[in-house]
Order: structure tokens, then sequence, then C-alpha cells
């Protein structure tokens, strides 16, 4: 795992974020989906599986242990994916260059000769992506967590002048990002984003430090 994805696994803990991302994938930015009504869910979960044989009560310590021996092996973990609980399944692309990688099951399988009879019997199964690319401005301007402008300055950082525009229009915003988002944004894009050093109280600075100096590959 890359350091981007160590990153990205980090913001996702937020559930500001996760909330941003359902609500762009499903309900075009509109706050369907709450921060504050999320929990995290454990994917695994403890279940016991009891034999008769095995729980008939007795006065013989011997025989209670071999009942208590046999009941723990009994006890495992099952993974919510075999109780068949809904799962979407979702893929968060924070690349500057359009997602080219297979979006369902039959894109990785070579069908080639297959016969449509037979190719409509192959299950499917199909990824819901966000990326950059294909974020609106409408549903940027609906999210209240850092994947904003994680997903704004990627989204304009292959153009010149796009992406001097967005500074430009969120400096505020933009000179004030968090460690953690500033490093996603200089991964992602092969920026360098300077640590803001805090401001001196000086009634003679009237300028704030600049936000981004790009750096591009050759």
């Amino acid at each position: 795992m890359g350091k981007l994805d160590d990153m990205a696994k980090e913001l996702y803990e937020d559930n500001l974020v996760f909330a941003d991302t359902m609500n762009v994938l499903f309900f075009d930015g509109k706050p369907m989906i709450r921060a504050q009504d999320l929990s995290p869910l454990d994917p695994t979960e403890e279940h016991t599986i009891f034999d008769d044989d095995f729980v008939i009560k007795t006065e013989s310590k011997e025989k209670t242990d071999k009942t208590q021996n046999k009941a723990e092996a009994f006890s495992n973990q099952k993974y919510r994916d075999v109780t068949f609980t809904p799962v979407l399944t979702v893929v968060v692309y924070l690349g500057k260059e359009t997602w080219d990688a297979p979006e369902t099951l039959h894109d990785m399988l070579d069908l080639e000769g297959v016969p449509d009879i037979l190719r409509e019997r192959i299950p499917n199964y199909q990824i819901t992506l966000l990326q950059p690319g294909s974020v609106t401005s409408e549903q940027l301007a609906r999210m209240k967590s850092p994947l904003l402008h994680i997903l704004g300055v990627i989204k304009a950082s292959t153009n010149w002048q796009d992406m001097n525009n967005y500074v430009n229009q969120n400096k505020k915003d933009l000179s004030h990002l968090d460690s953690l988002t500033a490093g996603i944004i200089s991964e992602a894009c092969n920026m360098n984003i300077p640590k803001q050093e805090p401001e001196k109280e000086d009634v003679r600075q009237t300028e704030h430090p600049p936000f981004i100096y790009m750096i591009y590959p050759d």
C-alpha cells in the first residue's frame, strides 16, 4: 500500500468525508446521509453452533469440561458478506487522469467467443466510481468535508488556467488546509504545498504567504 493509500484510509476515518462521498455518488451531492448518523460496523460477527449432545447438563466435572471444549470448538467468526447483508462497492480514485481500469466483472473477463445466451448468465458486478474528473461544480459546492478541495484541486490540476482560477476562487480555504488534506493533494497532483507558518501579530503584515507552488514533471 502506497503513501497516498495510507493517507486516503486515514481520511475516510472522518464520517463527514464518508457522508460526502455517498451523497455525491448516489444523491447528486444533496445531504441525504448525515455524518452524525453514521457509526463504524465490524465486518465480522461472532456466532456459535451448538449440537444438542453438547448441552446436556451433567454434574460430572470431566463431562462439563469436555462439553465446554466442544462448544468452544464450534464458536467462530463469520463475515457479513455471507449473511447477505446488502453491500455497495465504492471505488474512490484520486488520480489526475481518467480512470481506465475495469468497472465491471465482465470487463475483467475474456468473453470473446462466448455466446450471448451464455454471457447473459454470467453474473456481472458493477463498482460505483468516484473520480475527480466526473464531479461537477454543483456537487463540489455541496460538500462539507476536506474532500471538497481534494477533488477540486485534483480536477483542476490537469489545466494550468483551471488551476489558477480554482486557487484564486478558494484562497481563504486553501491557505488553511490541514496537514492530511495538503498531503493528499501533494501526492495526488505532484505538487509541493509548503507548511503554513503561523502568522505573526504585526500590523505591517498585509499579505498572506502563497498557497501552492506547483511542480509538474517534465
